[in-house]
């Protein structure tokens, strides 16, 4: 069973609680159709019941009418009569025990015993007593739609070898609506508080399953060292805008430059001469 139906569930055993009086530890009533779907699918009716009621005691129950026609039919629900006769017996009124019985005559005569009820008009005499809320386990069509007219009846089916709680029936939606409990707002504080704790582990065994979990190799990043640098781009000035200032010089200043240009190279030249003059004596 998969994490939502549990929640599913745990609403919907919350909403029967809260309006109807379901109590723990819970008395599944059990008819023949559903002990045969059991034992096709190897569902053992007093674990796979409790694993299902979220957790809670679940004990099946029967009446002596659905044992008895389960044992009528043969070698073929003899598997079934079996588990019906584990089950726990609720006394229907249709067929005295042995223990009980007693032996009427009438002049002499001997009374016929109560006739033996099938066992969907048997649970559907149960169904209609006074009482708190009801959960019964049935794959007999007839026997739900009746049992779906009954306000505070809980069903529960086989469907593809799992068991199926089905939805809220109009019968149960009226007479909550009349009440005015559709909200579930009279929910003890002890069932808040368990909603609460239950929360509360699911939250810290996520967070172990998370540090749990191995981690991924990431893609390191490039070592900063080992990377050359980025060469710095010294952007020019911006200059245009500005105008351009012109340079100015003035005459005497280019005058006295040229007059100091040819007085330096007047002694070069005398030098020169002196030198080829002194070779030429040598000579």
């Amino acid at each position: 069973m998969g994490a939502k139906t549990k929640k599913r569930v745990r609403k919907k055993l919350q909403f029967y609680r809260a309006n109807f009086g379901l109590e723990a530890p819970y008395s599944v009533i059990v008819d023949a159709s559903f002990c045969k779907t059991a034992l096709d699918y190897k569902i053992n009716l007093k674990e796979d019941l409790a694993k299902f009621l979220d957790g809670e005691r679940a004990y099946p129950t029967t009446s002596s009418c659905v044992v008895t026609e389960l044992a009528q039919q043969g070698e073929e629900s003899s598997g079934a009569a079996l588990n019906a006769k584990r089950c726990f017996r609720m006394e229907c009124g249709h067929l005295l025990s042995k223990k009980k019985e007693k032996k009427k005559t009438l002049n002499g005569e001997q009374v016929p015993q109560p006739r033996v009820a099938t066992s969907r008009e048997c649970i559907e005499s149960l169904l209609k007593t006074p009482g708190k809320g009801y959960i019964v386990a049935t794959n007999d069509d007839e026997l739900k739609k009746e049992a779906r007219k009954i306000p505070g009846v809980l069903i529960l089916t086989v469907y593809q070898g799992q068991l199926v709680m089905d939805s809220f029936s109009n019968a149960t939606t009226k007479a909550v609506k009349e009440l005015g409990d559709i909200t579930m707002k009279e929910i003890d504080q002890k069932e808040r508080e368990l909603i609460e704790e239950e929360k509360k582990k699911r939250e810290l065994e996520q967070k172990a399953n998370e540090k749990e979990k191995p981690k991924m190799n990431k893609p390191k990043a490039p070592n900063s060292l080992s990377a050359k640098k980025k060469k710095r781009v010294i952007s020019a000035p911006s200059s245009e805008g500005e105008p351009k200032k012109k340079r100015v010089r003035s005459k005497k200043l280019l005058q006295n430059a040229s007059k100091e240009g040819v007085e330096e190279s007047k002694p070069e030249v005398e030098s020169i001469e002196g030198t080829i003059e002194n070779e030429k004596t040598e000579e």
